[in-house]
Parts: C-alpha cells; structure tokens; sequence
C-alpha cells in the first residue's frame, strides 16, 4: 500500500512545532492509528518534541495511546489515534495536558484592535480581557509598542498629561485572524502569512511596510 499523505492542507501562515505536529495528526483523519515516527516525518519536527505533545494531547483527551508491543520498545514506534478533532487550530497544551495560556493575552488583543478600529492601551486591554483570562494595560502598551513600529497601527493623538495615546488599526494590514508575532530579538512576524514585517537589526520602520 502506499503511505498515507495528507488528507487536509495545514493552514498557512505562521507554522509552529505545534501546529506542525497537529495538522500531521489530521492527516490520519479520527480512529485511524498512526505512530510517532509518522508524525515526525510529515511535521518534520524531532522525537522529543513530538512525543511530548502527543502525550499531552492523550493525557487532554485529544488521542488515545494504543497498547505497547512487547517487541517494540522503540518510543517512535509508539502508536495513538485521534478520538477529538476540534478543527485545525492546534490545542494549546503541555506535556501534562494542562492549557496553555502564553500567548493568550495577544491574541485577544488583536481581534480587540480588529473590532474597536480606534483606541487607547486602557480601553483597549478592558475590551481584550474575558472571565478566563483578564490583559493588563501594560501588555496591551508593550503589543501596541511594537504593533506601531511594524505598521499594523497608526498613532493617531499623541498622550498629553491625563488623555492617553489613540492608535488607529491599519485596515491594509489586516492579515487575518492570528495575532502577529513578537520573537526574541524584537522582530515582528505576521501571524497569518509567516513575513517578517518589522526587523530592528535593519531598522525598518512601520511606515515602510504600508506600501
């Protein structure tokens, strides 16, 4: 028989391990065993990585692990199976099956800025925070920071004693809906599209990235 491909296309964008693996998972559609090696070939990510989060998605009641063969000892020939497919945004867990929550706090904050269109940090974090997970003012003005600088927002009144700064959302940039990403060494990566739209090691500013 020929080896299974893929029955669905991973979503585009900005791609982790996590989202890599998940959508590899899928590909073996729900009930149809797979083992780890499988999964490591198609999300091309390595054995740590991958048992780690299969094991949190079995212990999240996302997989079951199949029975181990005694002739098998090899963890990559470990087997699972899908038993909960909740679509291909990956479920953020830990190896232990816990939820997740870094991160959280910007994606609410991007579909705030994509509904209020015109605001400051304060109304901005009130309008990002939910019973499950409230953003502070000073995670909303350190996102909103780095937002400007790669052209998603527009400073539109500069703070003046008591009365904060107002941005503007960039229509244009408007990608879709999963928020850009901040790394380590302060670049900016559009979340949907996987560019890199603000690089401090060049010093490109936002206004250069509206063309």
């Amino acid at each position: 028989a020929a080896m299974r491909r893929p029955a669905r296309l991973e979503r585009a964008g900005a791609l982790t391990p996590r989202d890599r693996i998940w959508a590899a998972i899928r590909a073996f559609g729900t009930g149809d065993p797979f083992s780890v090696a499988e999964v490591m070939v198609l999300s091309e990510q390595r054995a740590d990585t991958t048992l780690s989060y299969l094991r949190g998605l079995t212990a999240a009641g996302y997989l079951t692990a199949g029975a181990p063969r005694p002739l098998m000892q090899r963890r990559e020939f470990s087997r699972f199976k899908l038993v909960r497919d909740i679509g291909v945004e990956a479920p953020r867990v830990d190896a232990d099956g816990k939820t997740i929550t870094q991160g959280i706090g910007r994606e609410q904050l991007w579909r705030a800025m994509r509904i209020l269109k015109t605001f400051d940090c304060v109304a901005l974090a009130a309008a990002a925070s939910t019973q499950a997970h409230q953003v502070a003012v000073q995670e909303a003005k350190s996102y909103v920071k780095f937002l400007a600088r790669a052209g998603y927002l527009q400073l539109v009144e500069k703070s003046a004693g008591p009365i904060a700064a107002r941005y503007r959302f960039v229509r244009a940039r408007d990608t879709g809906p999963r928020a850009p990403l901040v790394a380590r060494d302060k670049s900016v990566m559009d979340g949907n599209t996987g560019d890199v739209v603000y690089d401090p090691s060049r010093q490109l500013q936002g206004g250069e990235y509206d063309k």
